[in-house]
């Protein structure tokens, strides 16, 4: 994502507030005022991690070779291949009628997310995040 970004390009990854932020990722404000564009800005960035995350979670539940793996054992290119198997063989599951294991997310703490260390100190990258993050909430969420 960062060589995305500089060659100028306006994609953004979203994560939790475990991640540092990043002008290429996009991470929620930490206690912003109630009803705030601060606090719309992170209703829907909830919104949107919370159904990659839920989807993550039944691939998980269904291909447990994605579980335990903390750290990247392949090429990303490779991994990625992996993941898009994984969801295409999923949905010709549930097109098929295939249930998933009856067990909740919950009880398996692998299946959850995964801590994060804290962020870097605040940076060049920080500092633009930070601009970029609020010129988003100005043009939307004002």
């Amino acid at each position: 994502m960062q060589e995305i970004y500089n060659n100028r390009e306006s994609s953004w990854l979203i994560g939790d507030s475990g991640y540092p932020l990043q002008p290429f990722l996009m991470t929620p404000f930490q206690n912003p005022p109630e009803g705030s564009p601060q606090q719309r800005f992170n209703h829907a960035h909830i919104k949107a991690r919370n159904c990659v995350e839920r989807c993550i979670g039944v691939l998980k539940m269904r291909f447990r070779c994605l579980l335990r793996e903390r750290s990247l054992r392949y090429p990303p290119h490779f991994v990625s291949n992996l993941i898009k198997a994984c969801a295409i063989l999923h949905n010709l599951c549930v097109k098929e009628g295939v249930p998933l294991l009856n067990e909740d997310i919950h009880d398996h703490p692998d299946l959850m997310d995964v801590p994060h260390p804290p962020g870097n100190e605040p940076g060049e990258l920080a500092m633009r995040g930070l601009q970029v993050r609020n010129t988003i909430v100005e043009h939307y969420y004002q």
